[in-house]
């Protein structure tokens, strides 16, 4: 039987010590990377600063690019904000901006490319540009040159006007950038009538916009657009309650764009859930309770219920420090037999006198089966605990949709 060898002991050469001062295997770039994008440096670990994690990260990050990998840096960036993989949009845009900075000519022009297929929405353009500014005097280079001038105006002139046009009325500044800011550095030129009556919108005024459009004869798609930003207005300056429901269920109206007095009213909000996206609904459900808006039995209640239901807003939350040991060590000691242990962990695991990977193995002899550990990554960190030559265990960073199937694969020894 293998001997136990504590957690404050290495097993091996292999391992180094983790924060905790416990012995772990240490994951590649690649896979700090990936944990980076998946969870960021948010809720750090339990041990470890915020700040230090995102320094450890992007420098993991600048090593992968010196090593001609900074193509696939970008190309991991796309996929994790494409498939909703992360947490939160801020680690992605942190790494975007650090990939757009970078001196390799290929990766920065790559990001540049990204920055729309990654920035779906105002506030990460805004934060995206912001980073690059907060890295404009470690990395030594400028910001508003002509790649990331031409990133901007893509993405502006990708969008349909309406597209355009609610994104400038929901959100109009963040992070001290404004869409102001941005059409006037990027030096926009409309891509088309929708877009230029939009961009005159922004950078003008709503009168401007009137008096330059009253005499023209506009496109079916122009004149809804234009209906669209009246009602933009007309909500901004009414306090009448059943205009501000009419606006709202006739021009799809959000919450962005009414005046907080409008928010005091239950039938606005009523009116503002038949359309609300779910992200929406989870953040407003303490609103929308305490305003009565969901009382039992209500409409309003099986509107909510139904989308709560939808499968792909699964959130992630994070867990506090464990002896991963445990698992294996409960299930030997009281004779239970399993295929498969998944351990969710920060990776810090003093805890206990036996390395999980130890405790398998010990198990495996006691029971006589081939068990394996999953060991899934709830934090950015340089460790993990899992044996890297051991094919019967493996790392899963972060939980997708597709991570059932890798865990079913793994379990039916498929990889």
């Amino acid at each position: 039987m293998e001997e136990a060898v504590s957690q404050m002991q290495p097993l091996n050469e292999k391992q180094v010590p983790n924060s905790a001062d416990g012995y772990v295997w240490q994951v590649t770039d690649m896979n700090r990377l990936q944990r980076f994008l998946c969870f960021g440096s948010e809720g750090g670990t339990y041990y470890i600063k915020e700040q230090k994690l995102g320094f450890e990260n992007a420098d993991a990050l600048l090593r992968l690019i010196e090593d001609g990998k900074g193509c696939e840096v970008v190309q991991e960036i796309k996929t994790f904000s494409q498939e909703g993989r992360a947490a939160k949009p801020e680690p992605i845009l942190f790494a975007l901006a650090v990939s757009s900075q970078c001196s390799d000519a290929k990766t920065k022009q790559a990001a540049y490319k990204a920055v729309p297929e990654v920035c779906h929405v105002p506030t990460q353009l805004f934060t995206f540009i912001q980073f690059k500014k907060d890295l404009k005097v470690g990395m030594k280079c400028g910001i508003w040159g002509r790649a990331l001038r031409k990133a901007v105006a893509d993405w502006y002139n990708g969008k349909n006007g309406m597209a355009v046009a609610l994104a400038v009325t929901k959100c109009k500044q963040r992070n001290g950038w404004s869409h102001k800011d941005l059409l006037r550095l990027s030096h926009l030129k409309p891509a088309n009538e929708g877009l230029a009556m939009v961009t005159k919108y922004v950078m003008k005024g709503w009168n401007e916009v009137q008096e330059a459009y009253k005499d023209i004869k506009l496109s079916a798609e122009s004149e809804k657009l234009l209906k669209y930003l009246e009602a933009v207005e007309k909500v901004k300056h009414t306090k009448d309650e059943l205009e501000v429901i009419h606006l709202i269920e006739e021009y799809n109206l959000v919450r962005e764009q009414l005046l907080t007095s409008h928010l005091k009213s239950k039938d606005v909000w009523k009116a503002l859930l038949q359309e609300m996206p779910l992200t929406a609904i989870l953040r407003n459900l303490g609103k929308m309770t305490a305003s009565s808006v969901l009382e039992p039995g209500s409409p309003e209640v099986t509107i909510v219920c139904e989308r709560l239901r939808n499968e792909k807003l699964l959130k992630k939350i994070p867990v506090g420090p464990t002896n991963c040991s445990l698992p294996m060590l409960w299930a030997q000691k009281n004779g239970v037999a399993a295929d498969v242990f998944i351990v969710f962990t920060d990776n810090e695991t003093f805890a206990g006198d036996i390395q999980p990977a130890t405790a398998l193995r010990t198990y495996r002899e006691a029971m006589g089966i081939p068990s394996k550990l999953i060991v899934c990554g709830m934090t950015s960190s340089t460790f993990t605990i899992a044996d890297p030559d051991d094919r019967g265990m493996l790392d899963i960073c972060g939980f997708d949709t597709g991570t059932p199937d890798v865990i079913q694969n793994f379990a039916l020894d498929l990889i």
